[in-house]
């Protein structure tokens, strides 16, 4: 997993229907893999549409948008319940993003109290990565369309931040490739695949930059290797 996007707000803001304008966003442009809502999560997506002006149930669903699995998740009350449904996202679905929903309370045994202690490193910047669903009821069809637009947009751009790049592996050395690939595959945004020795990350983050930097700097072989000036000189292009 690579990033998670939060919508927030207080209880019947909107953040289920904020989630399923985003999630028809992005199927509008990619590929729907997997989709469960309602009573034993057997609903058909036409069954929910057909219900759609009566409720809007939880939902969980997985689109795949240019190469990337994008799991969008509702629930948002039960802390218990968002565990499961977290988990089933990155280790079942296996997906690369996700977006979900959580109330607005910041105290201990909360959606956002465990996303903020045990995935925080996922979201680079919570302020800016937390859409927050405002409590006054008047607004919130208008906020909801506008806020679902944000998240989507937001998604998009992360998407095309992203880079695959060739790792600056010298020779045939595996023990050295393997170790990189491991110490690289432990920076949350990071994914390696070392099959192909290729590193995929968000070019444009600084932060995510130095630490691979940091990493690569450790290991000699690269370090002072042709193709670490190499994989050096394609970050500095794509980022002109």
């Amino acid at each position: 997993m690579r990033a998670i996007f939060v919508i927030s707000g207080f209880q019947n803001a909107g953040k289920t229907h904020t989630a399923w304008l985003v999630y028809n966003l992005l199927k509008g442009m990619g590929e729907e893999k997997e989709f469960h809502c309602g009573n034993n999560r057997r609903w058909t997506y036409d069954e929910v549409i057909d219900k759609i002006n009566e409720f809007l149930p939880d939902f969980r669903a997985v689109i795949e948008v240019e190469g990337r699995k994008i799991a969008v998740l509702s629930q948002a009350d039960k802390l218990f319940v968002f565990k499961k449904e977290i988990q089933w996202a990155i280790k079942d679905a296996k997906v690369d993003y996700v977006i979900c929903c959580a109330r607005k309370r910041n105290r201990k045994n909360s959606v956002k109290w465990e996303l903020r202690t045990k995935y925080g490193l996922y979201i680079s910047n919570w302020k800016e990565k937390t859409y927050y669903q405002p409590s006054n009821k008047d607004k919130r069809i208008n906020d909801v369309k506008k806020i679902s637009e944000e998240v989507y947009q937001a998604v998009i751009r992360k998407l095309k931040k992203e880079v695959t790049l060739s790792l600056p592996v010298v020779g045939d050395d595996l023990a050295t490739m393997n170790s990189l690939c491991r110490q690289l595959s432990d920076i949350p945004g990071c994914e390696t695949n070392m099959d192909d020795k290729t590193l995929t990350f968000d070019v444009t983050d600084e932060k995510l930059r130095n630490r691979i930097f940091a990493i690569m700097q450790k290991c000699p072989p690269v370090y002072y290797s042709d193709k670490y000036r190499e994989f050096e000189g394609q970050i500095i292009e794509l980022l002109k």
